[in-house]
């Protein structure tokens, strides 16, 4: 059993994008001891987290899910978008662009000074009404450069803005919309 996880695994990673961080849950039988170190070999040292689900909590996901108490998302449901400026018929010009979610191809964007990045964030709740400001309370500034922008909807009901840096450097900042209309 431990051999066949971990071939699947395997396959699984070799699949993903090379910068990806990734996260391992295992449930019920495959969270067996041997299993559970065969997966992390397989994972190697791109695994960011680990989890093993008893079978009882996964009999109350169903559940729940069954009696429509929890969404399940097949899809990223929302739309990030990243304010930006460009000069349109030599107006300078607002314009909000579309951040991929991952693994699909990134937005580049390029700071011509330092920037705090999620001041810039927006989002449209359900792909549906107006942009909202995302709180940008935990952002960073991010000196003047080129960055790779995509979403990481793992994780957390809004997901995640990946900001990744000439340098390599990968910066995750946590997506959550504020409740009002942005400007």
């Amino acid at each position: 059993m431990a051999e066949i996880v971990a071939d699947v695994i395997a396959a699984l990673v070799a699949r993903a994008s090379p910068s990806l961080r990734l996260d391992l849950t295992l449930v019920g039988i495959s969270a067996l001891g041997p299993v559970v170190d065969s997966a992390h070999l397989a994972v190697g040292g791109r695994l960011e987290q680990a989890r093993v689900i008893e079978a009882t909590e996964v009999d109350t996901g169903r559940t729940q899910i069954a009696a429509g108490a929890v969404r399940v998302l097949t899809e990223y449901p929302h739309t990030v978008g990243v304010l930006t400026h460009r000069i349109c018929d030599g107006l300078l010009t607002q314009v909000i662009e579309s951040v991929p979610v991952v693994p699909a191809e990134q937005l580049v964007i390029e700071c011509q000074a330092p920037q705090r990045i999620a001041q810039i964030v927006r989002i449209r709740v359900d792909s549906d009404g107006g942009w909202l400001s995302v709180d940008a309370s935990a952002a960073r500034h991010f000196p003047a450069g080129r960055y790779w922008l995509s979403v990481d909807p793992s994780r957390t009901e809004w997901g995640r803005l990946r900001v990744t840096a000439d340098s390599g450097d990968i910066t995750d900042i946590p997506i959550e919309p504020e409740r009002e209309i942005a400007a």
